[in-house]
């Protein structure tokens, strides 16, 4: 079968891309052909993410007319239209949303009819999509990020006595982790960052199992989960500290977002946390490394994304696919949602330039005022 999966990003390692990707590859080892469409695409990314693998991963300007797909699995809303526009036919559809927040993520007027199916990461957002979006919650699937079946060979990975070593897996670490990153060293503890802002690299499972514990969220904890290692969970939203057998339901039903709390504390709280109850976490591991074979994406494929009762009849002429008239979508997506836009170009520079200027405290201090607003 012919799979299409669309989402707005294919520019770096980050949480959409990672999960689309995971999903594509769990497709096309099916047996499918499958093609990811996205409006960024960066050629550098794209080598490192589906080197040996037959996906395809095309730009928006790349598809045509004579493309055809049977099902389409529909992240991230404005891409669809815009390739639909181009004479791309789909024969049947499901939509996903992985965030409740960003605009990317806004569902057109075509998935509310409570007709298709919407896949949500979290019981958090699919609460959300019923309580603000009016949405059926019979038509919500709820279905955990997945994990790469790689994280789950026998990597045999076996705790140290006390901790030595950290990896923070984080695109945007906030000033109280940098903190516990000064505390932890001055203890004799190696913290080693991996994100933007840091060391940016795709995570692995040899990179994770190189560590005696890490602090992340979202996907990252599962890929912790699924390997055995400590993940103490925290990062913009806060979070709950180290996932154990009490806690991994609750977390899980927030996406393991740190959400489920918002717990804030300083970083020398957090240092100390991470080397007190070190021990008393290891007991909790064969249990959680067992629990997180549920995100294993093969046994997703079967049950959800490649089970084709969840995708339905699609019309591609269905004007409720654009929001707007068609007209006045084309106007708004090729002048301001175009990532090759003037605007774009011109917000972007002027955010670099803020970004060398403002001291990070500043920024981080913005950036948590705003997110807490969300």
């Amino acid at each position: 079968m012919r799979f299409l999966i669309t989402g707005f990003y294919f520019d770096g390692f980050h949480g959409s891309v990672m999960h689309i990707l995971e999903i594509a590859k769990g497709l096309s080892n099916n047996g499918h052909n499958v093609t990811i469409v996205s409006q960024i695409v960066k050629n550098g990314v794209k080598k490192q993410l589906v080197q040996e693998s037959n996906i395809t991963v095309l730009s928006v300007s790349e598809v045509n007319a004579q493309m055809h797909f049977d099902f389409a699995l529909c992240y991230h809303f404005p891409v669809l239209p815009s390739i639909v526009s181009k004479g791309v036919t789909i024969d049947k559809i499901m939509f996903g949303c992985l965030s409740g927040f960003a605009p990317v993520e806004l569902l057109p007027k075509i998935a509310a009819k409570n007709i298709f199916y919407i896949q949500s990461h979290s019981e958090e957002l699919a609460t959300q999509l019923v309580s603000e979006h009016h949405l059926s919650s019979e038509k919500i699937l709820v279905v955990p990020n997945c994990v790469s079946d790689n994280y789950f060979r026998n990597y045999n990975y076996q705790p140290n006595a006390s901790l030595k070593s950290v990896a923070i897996v984080s695109n945007h670490v906030p000033q109280e982790i940098r903190e516990a990153i000064k505390n932890l060293k001055t203890k004799g503890i190696k913290c080693t960052v991996y994100g933007e802002e840091d060391r940016y690299v795709p995570i692995s499972p040899e990179i994770l199992i190189k560590y005696d514990c890490i602090i992340s969220i979202g996907k990252t904890v599962q890929y912790a989960l699924a390997l055995g290692i400590p993940i103490f969970e925290y990062d913009r939203f806060g979070g709950s500290g180290y996932i154990t057998k009490d806690n991994v339901e609750r977390e899980e039903n927030f996406n393991f977002s740190g959400r489920a709390t918002k717990r804030i504390i300083d970083g020398v709280s957090i240092a100390d946390e991470l080397v007190n109850e070190y021990e008393s976490i290891k007991k909790d591991l064969i249990y959680l490394k067992s629990y997180a074979r549920k995100y294993k994406v093969s046994s997703e494929i079967i049950k959800y994304y490649g089970n084709c009762k969840y995708y339905l009849p699609f019309d591609c002429n269905d004007e409720e696919l654009y929001s707007f008239t068609r007209e006045q979508f084309s106007f708004f997506y090729d002048n301001i949602c175009k990532f090759s836009s003037f605007p774009y170009k011109f917000g972007k520079s002027i955010l670099f330039i803020a970004s060398h200027i403002i001291p990070k405290s500043v920024q981080n201090t913005i950036k948590k005022h705003f997110l807490d607003d969300e």
